[in-house]
């Protein structure tokens, strides 16, 4: 059999490839846009569609901690939409969540609860609230002002539990 055949030695005769001049710089593929800017962007627009289905729904009384803490964190920079949210508070509605892991939410709810839903219904809620067996620890953990708030709805109260 015949031996393979080589391959010719490259050929001298090619020129080099002429240099690039020193005044142009090196061309530049065009830079996308980054992706933190687009998710900053796309977050943006998903925070402002959020906020918008917010105002849309209708305002519902809390069933857990994490519902009453989620109202709070949306409403408690805008006192019409925070008063709106307390007149959904039935007497039971207080009663049935654990109070003790949002004690800054009670303190809001209140200092402005009188306000939202006059001295009777007000009383009536602190009233299932103090029944409430979480309330001990709800209560350890409020403020002298915050205790000072309770006193004037119990004072506003026909209600011996509330009033004691």
């Amino acid at each position: 059999s015949a031996p393979p055949k080589k391959a010719p030695p490259p050929s001298s005769n090619k020129a080099p490839a002429p240099p690039t001049p020193p005044s142009a710089p090196p061309k530049k593929a065009p830079t996308p846009p980054s992706r933190k800017k687009d998710s900053s962007a796309r977050m943006a627009g998903a925070v402002a569609a959020a906020k918008a289905r917010v105002a849309e729904t209708k305002v519902k009384a809390p069933k857990s901690a994490t519902e009453l803490e989620f109202a709070w964190r949306t409403f408690r920079n805008e006192p019409e939409k925070w008063t709106r949210f307390l007149k959904t508070f039935k007497p039971q509605t207080l009663k049935k969540i654990d109070l003790s892991l949002c004690p800054d939410v009670f303190a809001l709810i209140i200092s402005t609860l009188k306000d939202a839903v006059g001295s009777p219904a007000s009383a009536d809620i602190l009233a299932n609230v103090i029944k409430a067996k979480s309330f001990a620890v709800t209560k350890a953990l409020l403020s002298k002002t915050d205790i000072g708030h309770i006193a004037a709805i119990a004072d506003g109260a026909d209600d011996a539990d509330v009033a004691a």
